[in-house]
This record gives C-alpha cells, sequence and structure tokens, in this order.
C-alpha cells in the first residue's frame, strides 16, 4: 500500500512546489486546472481555507506557515481515506468494494483522489472491474483542461498506475510458482524531484 501511496504522491506533486526548504514548511500553489490553489501531496484548498490561509486536519485549523512535512503528511491521509470512501461508495452502488483486491481498492481511490466527483463518470472502470478477468485498467485513462483551455492528457500520471497494478495482479501467480514475492520492494518509490503537480482535488 505504501510503495502505491508513494507513487501518488510522486505524480501529485512530485518536484515539492509549495515547500520551503528554510521553515520546513508547505505553502499553496496555483492548480493546474485552475480554481483554489492545491497544497502538498495535491490537496485542492476550499474556498474557506484559502480565504483564511489554513488547512483542516481533524478539526484543527492548520495555518499554512505551520504546515510542516508531518502534518503535511497526516493531510494526505485524511484526503486519502475520505477518498476511499467516495471510491468504496460508487463500487457498492453497482456490486460490493469488498469483493474487490487490496490494489483495486488503490486503484479505485487513486481516481477520486485525482478526480473528486468526476471519477462518478467512469461507469465503465465500475462495470469492469466488478467483472472476473477483465481488463479494467485500461479505463483509468483522463485528462484535463488547463487554465489556457487547451486539454492535456494524464498518461504520464496513469501510465506508472497502469504498471504498477499489472505487477501486483501477476505477483501471486509467480509466488505459486516460486518466482519473486508479493511482498517484493517496489520500483515506484518517489525520486524527488519530478513531475509538477496536475491535481484535480
Amino acid at each position: 500500500m505504501e510503495d502505491f501511496k508513494n507513487l501518488i504522491k510522486q505524480k501529485e506533486n512530485g518536484g515539492r512546489k509549495g515547500f520551503d526548504s528554510k521553515s520546513k514548511t508547505w505553502k499553496p500553489h496555483k492548480s493546474a486546472e485552475g480554481g483554489t490553489d492545491t497544497i502538498g501531496w495535491g490537496h485542492k484548498l476550499t474556498a474557506a481555507e484559502q480565504a483564511g490561509g489554513y488547512v483542516i486536519i481533524g478539526e484543527e485549523k492548520v495555518p499554512f506557515a505551520q504546515l510542516t512535512e508531518d502534518k503535511n503528511n497526516i493531510l494526505f491521509e485524511q484526503d486519502w481515506a475520505r477518498k476511499s470512501q467516495d471510491a468504496a461508495k460508487f463500487i457498492n452502488e453497482k456490486g460490493d468494494w469488498n469483493s474487490l483486491t487490496e490494489p483495486q481498492k488503490l486503484v479505485s481511490t487513486e481516481l477520486f483522489y485525482n478526480l473528486g466527483n468526476k471519477a462518478t463518470q467512469y461507469k465503465n472502470f465500475r462495470d469492469k472491474i466488478l467483472t472476473p478477468n477483465s481488463n479494467f485498467i485500461e479505463e483509468i485513462d483522463r485528462s484535463y483542461t488547463d487554465t489556457e483551455g487547451k486539454k492535456r492528457s494524464l498518461t504520464e500520471r496513469t501510465d506508472p498506475i497502469k504498471t504498477w497494478y499489472r505487477e501486483q495482479d501477476k505477483a501471486p501467480a509467480e509466488a505459486a510458482r516460486g518466482i519473486g514475492s508479493y511482498g517484493a520492494v517496489s520500483p515506484y518509490e518517489p525520486q524527488m524531484p519530478v513531475a509538477e503537480n496536475t491535481t484535480f482535488g
């Protein structure tokens, strides 16, 4: 699970945009798709957060100037947990979230983490992930419209996710044949810096 989350952090903000190396805190930066700013690992600020200069972690309003590395990671986990609930609700409308494998749940959660409510438009994804032996992973392709009105593909985000999933999918069979280990170290540990943030919420 952690290797996948590290991959998502890398794709959200591998260049660590907004991180102040002197104060060791995170500040907002412009969102690629416009709207309110983004901070940390893809947290899309609400209008209230942006106006007030804080993020909400639990019940605490944390000023940007106090958003340390540790608190930023807590914010990510909070957002991830909420998006996991959204993904579960979406899947449960047609099937059973608990019938999915852990890698399938992670990929589903990422869809909502990146797209927010727009992920509910991915009904083919849902239908296929609930169908045994389907190639549902191809349904995660997406694009976005930047602030200049240009449509941008996000293959640089989705291709590594597809690769990660396929490796998880084949690992149990390989383990059964004595090849490799399902718990092997992933090649997708974050390497900073990399691409700029392309979050959707």
